[in-house]
């Protein structure tokens, strides 16, 4: 390997230099704004594309770019960027912005490809649960831990599941079913999740904190995934707490409904007439499509249990009733691609977002020299009391502690005194527990808070994108806002102004030559083909268009068919000018899915527009030329230096 000269380092750095400089370099001045080079080309280049065939050359487009300019300078000159509405909308624009910064994406897509394979397959297992409190002191977790390695280590000896279960657990509910069913991913907590499917089948796992407390776990088996099934189901609903001739009149009544659906009756036409699932009744029964864990199991494994489509299940019993089940269609497990959006929104709102987190957290505390001292809560923790539960602490006990620096993070420095206020503004446990425990987690939560904070503020700073983003979001709000107090309103509402700009310019409102025409239009062609049947009386004069509508859809409140009866330029109705204009009743024609006709009475010679009707394109053209003035006052209002130096520089473009 050649080894590289000095010279060459050398001219390496200073061509970084020139570079560097040449992107900073002025290229417009407006009063003391200074614009840079790079700025503007990332406009020009961003409105500019090759294939665009109203691009503009860069000189073209500087005298537009200083307009622009000249708008948003006005706009913070009259202080339109700290009106409140401004600062809410622009913030909540950055908030928007800045999420894709503030998270890992590494973390989120292997999290995303996790549990994607996870979802490949369908896991069975059991657990014996001790319960922890939510804010545990250090004691009462302790011991729940052993509680729990006590109980393993009775099942690692052999001792039967059965009986550690009754004696351990302290999930009362679950001892009656002695396991959980089939589940994948998303589908309980993560952290139990994570240990479920980490498993071998038979295995015990070693007790999994959650913030309910601990579970040993027992993975009793591993399936596929079965996909997803879509079904119909008949139901013959009893009480929660049905009495035993309950339970017997609702199956007699299901078993009649399985012998006439054997006997040939459609199981639609029974669903809508006899089962208790009043939401799915209606629609022959028909459920939404489901997959593993999102029935009961009884439901779920008849369903699944149906060989093909069509195949109805025996009467079965549910905890809601009994039902007869047909499988109306099945598929596997969707692509990742498919279930992309799906599994990406699951991971937003489950414990799995904290991992994207506390990636983007370590990465900030190393890249910004993170420094703590946590020895120093001690004196918070001596002088908190249980009125802080209550909100009535006096956070000016903490004054005395505002040069106890707790943590450092880049430039700034946060103190127990610091801390001791986010307490008091930030705590919402009002049940005493443990100071210890309360302050070693809101200390926790504030340094992330912290971290997440500091990392937001500099995110302009580190990402050159980022910044121009939000400067387009900021400018691009203000300039809305001024234009549309100073022009669009102002143009509306100036009645007189208006009248007199279509006065002067009272030429260029002018009718082109129209045709007089009815167009009828449905999806549905037996309407049409009634409309038409009555398109000779419009023609002839008879009726009129509103007469049809009312004709054809004299039983609907709403109407069923569309009716227009307009004046139409050449370019209004492109299909009426394909057919042409000639008077007379059109064919049935069927364009986009919709069925139509027209009926052309004559046509009408060119002529004055009225202010009212040429009225929305005479605001239009009003707008802009209030814009004209506007802008013609601001360019003498403010000094414009352009270095044509730097322009030149970047060429035709």
């Amino acid at each position: 390997m050649k080894k590289i000269s000095f010279c060459t380092i050398l001219v390496l750095f200073f061509s970084f230099i020139l570079s560097s400089q040449q992107k900073d370099q002025v290229i417009l001045t407006i009063d003391n704004h200074n614009i840079t080079k790079a700025e503007f080309l990332r406009i020009y280049s961003k409105n500019n594309a090759k294939n665009n065939p109203d691009s503009k050359s860069v000189r073209e487009y500087m005298e537009m770019f200083i307009n622009y300019k000249l708008k948003v300078i006005e706009a913070e000159h009259q202080g339109f960027d700290t009106v409140s509405s401004f600062v809410s909308e622009f913030k909540n624009y950055r908030d928007q912005l800045s999420k894709p910064y503030l998270e890992d994406k590494t973390t989120t897509d292997n999290l995303m490809h996790e549990a994607y394979e996870r979802m490949k397959s369908e896991v069975r297992c059991r657990h014996i649960f001790i319960k922890l409190n939510i804010y545990p002191a250090p004691e009462d977790t302790l011991k729940a831990y052993k509680k729990a390695m006590e109980a393993r280590e009775k099942l690692l000896k052999g001792e039967p599941w059965d009986s550690v279960m009754v004696k351990y657990t302290e999930d009362k509910n679950y001892l009656r079913n002695n396991d959980i069913g089939y589940f994948t991913a998303f589908q309980t907590v993560y952290l139990y999740e994570e240990a479920a499917f980490a498993l071998k089948k038979g295995e015990i796992s070693i007790p999994v904190r959650t913030n309910r407390g601990y579970y040993i776990i027992q993975l009793i088996d591993r399936r596929p995934s079965r996909g997803e099934i879509k079904v119909a189901h008949i139901m013959v609903a009893f009480p929660e707490n049905a009495k035993p001739d309950e339970i017997d009149s609702a199956h007699k009544k299901i078993e009649n409904i399985y012998l006439r659906l054997n006997s040939g009756e459609k199981f639609e036409d029974l669903a809508k007439k006899y089962s208790d699932d009043k939401r799915s009744a209606d629609k022959g029964g028909e459920l939404n499509w489901f997959g593993v864990g999102q029935m009961i199991p009884e439901f779920e494994n008849a369903a699944f249990s149906l060989f093909k489509d069509g195949d109805y299940s025996v009467p079965i019993r549910s905890s809601f009733g009994w039902h007869i089940i047909k499988r109306i269609a099945s598929r596997p497990l969707a692509s990742f691609e498919e279930r992309k959006d799906f599994i990406k929104q699951h991971i937003q709102t489950d414990e799995r977002i904290q991992r994207g987190k506390l990636a983007v957290i370590e990465k900030v505390k190393k890249k910004y020299n993170f420094k703590d001292h946590p020895e120093k809560l001690k004196a918070l923790k001596s002088i908190l009391d249980t009125s802080i539960f209550k909100g009535t602490w006096d956070k000016a006990k903490a004054d005395a502690l505002k040069n106890e620096i707790l943590f450092t993070l880049g430039n700034n420095s946060y103190s127990v005194k610091d801390l001791a206020d986010y307490i008091v503004t930030n705590n919402r446990i009002h049940k005493i527990i443990s100071i210890d425990v309360l302050v070693d987690m809101m200390y926790k939560d504030y340094v992330n808070a912290k971290i997440v904070e500091y990392e937001n503020n500099h995110l302009e700073e580190e990402y050159p994108e980022f910044r121009y983003l939000v400067q387009e979001y900021h400018d691009g709000i203000l300039l809305f806002n001024l234009m549309e107090q100073k022009i669009w309103t102002q143009a509306a509402k100036d009645t007189v102004g208006l009248e007199k700009y279509y006065n002067d310019h009272i030429d260029v409102y002018k009718w082109g030559k129209r045709v007089d025409a009815l167009v009828v239009t449905s999806p549905n062609k037996s309407l049409i083909d009634e409309a038409y049947k009555l398109a000779p009386d419009f023609n002839s004069g008879i009726i009129k268009g509103k007469d049809i509508l009312f004709k054809v859809c004299k039983d609907s409140v709403k109407a069923c068919i569309n009716v227009t009866e307009s004046l139409f330029e050449k370019g209004d109705n492109l299909f009426l000018d394909s057919i042409g204009w000639e008077p007379g009743i059109s064919e049935i024609i069927l364009k986009e899915g919709k069925y139509g006709f027209f009926v052309k009475k004559g046509t009408k010679e060119p002529g004055q527009k009225t202010l009212q009707d040429a009225k929305g394109t005479c605001i239009a053209d009003y707008q802009l030329y209030l814009e004209q003035q506007y802008i013609s006052e601001l360019r003498k209002k403010y000094k414009i230096t352009v270095n044509d130096d730097v322009l030149n520089s970047l060429g035709s473009k």
